[in-house]
């Protein structure tokens, strides 16, 4: 009988070993799986980190930019208001030309009818065959500010003579 509790006491012991031996592995893989993600939550902060920093320095240089610009304009149109007017005689007398409602055929027809009109003539031009300040923009490369000052200037010509 103490053979059979011996033995019996050798099982249970065996069975308390493998038990234990199971739930301190599966501790240290729970351990390991916590490194694991505390070590890719800690990599993650660290990029968003480093998006934060790029995205703070991409903010201050749009602002300097942004500064910058502002500054040209201003000065653009202080030079706009000092600029004078345009000489009634450049004006040219708008010719008439067919219209054809094929894309990009107006531009190319008007592109060809310049000749050797100045920048302001050819704005006056186009205002004349009612291009829109942002077409005139879009087809001469110009700003849509000095297509609009070319555009006040020409009529505060044209209404000085009428006016004479």
């Amino acid at each position: 009988m103490t053979a059979v509790i011996i033995i019996f006491n050798l099982f249970f012991c065996l069975a308390l070993a493998l038990y234990l031996r199971r739930r301190i592995d599966r501790s240290l893989q729970s351990g390991s799986a916590r490194e694991e993600i505390r070590s890719l939550v800690a990599a993650f902060n660290a990029q968003a980190d480093r998006n934060i920093l790029i995205l703070e320095e991409r903010i201050k240089e749009a602002r300097i930019l942004t500064a910058a610009c502002d500054k040209r304009i201003l000065a653009i149109r202080g030079l706009m208001k000092k600029s004078a007017p345009l000489n009634p005689e450049k004006i040219p007398a708008v010719p008439r030309i067919n219209i054809e409602p094929v894309a990009g055929y107006f531009e190319a027809k008007a592109e060809a009818s310049f000749g050797n009109m100045n920048p302001e003539e050819k704005i006056i031009y186009l205002h004349g065959k009612k291009y829109s300040p942002a077409r005139i923009a879009k087809t001469l490369r110009r700003s849509i500010d000095e297509i609009n000052y070319y555009i006040s200037a020409s009529q505060v010509l044209a209404s000085q003579d009428t006016e004479k």
